[in-house]
């Protein structure tokens, strides 16, 4: 039988019997699509010239192409993993960056801090205001204290903050101030802000 001609169909098994149907999985080759797509073409034809084709048999050819194409190569494979591995890469190098980026703006308020603690510690007098810091790491980094009341205008209200009060500063400024007192626990932020040598 010549190559080009559509092979000859057997009576006993119907039209499609003659047709070696190729099996799917990854199309490795174009010659390997070719095969595919002939075989669905040869049955196709066939029924196109009222050869006995079962339509179970148009559905299984066309199945068998399109599963093939779905499964991709083992090129197509092998590149959809390495983008999958660069893109978790990249999401890593972010990630990275993102951190970087959250600790400069720590450091940077941590310079600017040093001006506002050299002038709380050269405060001497009860009414003398206070310079708020920001806050050098957690949630509120590179932050002044927003919340009303949360950071002592004078050294007097420091020399009069609560249990409570400290518990708020420790925690927007993600730092333990505690001691074994409550004198203590004063003296602990009096230092953190600059201003320990104020303390009466």
């Amino acid at each position: 039988m010549a190559a080009n001609t559509v092979p000859a169909m057997s009576s006993a098994s119907g039209a499609s019997a003659g047709l070696v149907a190729p099996g799917a999985g990854p199309i490795t080759s174009k010659a390997d699509d070719g095969e595919r797509s002939r075989y669905c073409a040869q049955l196709h034809a066939l029924r196109a010239v009222g050869a006995s084709v079962p339509d179970a048999d148009l559905g299984d050819a066309v199945c068998i192409v399109h599963q093939a194409n779905r499964s991709g190569s083992p090129g197509e494979v092998v590149l959809g993993a390495k983008v999958d591995k660069l893109s978790a890469d990249v999401g890593a190098v972010k990630a990275k960056l993102d951190q970087l980026s959250v600790m400069m703006v720590g450091i940077k308020a941590g310079q600017n801090n040093v001006v506002h603690r050299n002038m709380n510690g050269n405060s001497r007098m009860a009414e003398h205001n206070l310079q708020p810091l920001k806050a050098e790491e957690g949630e509120h980094v590179g932050e002044y204290p927003t919340q009303p009341d949360l950071f002592p205008a004078t050294l007097g209200a420091l020399f009069s903050l609560n249990n409570p009060q400290l518990d708020k500063l420790e925690e927007f400024y993600n730092c333990e101030f505690k001691g074994t007192s409550i004198a203590a626990w004063q003296s602990a932020f009096t230092a953190f802000i600059g201003a320990l040598s104020a303390r009466p």
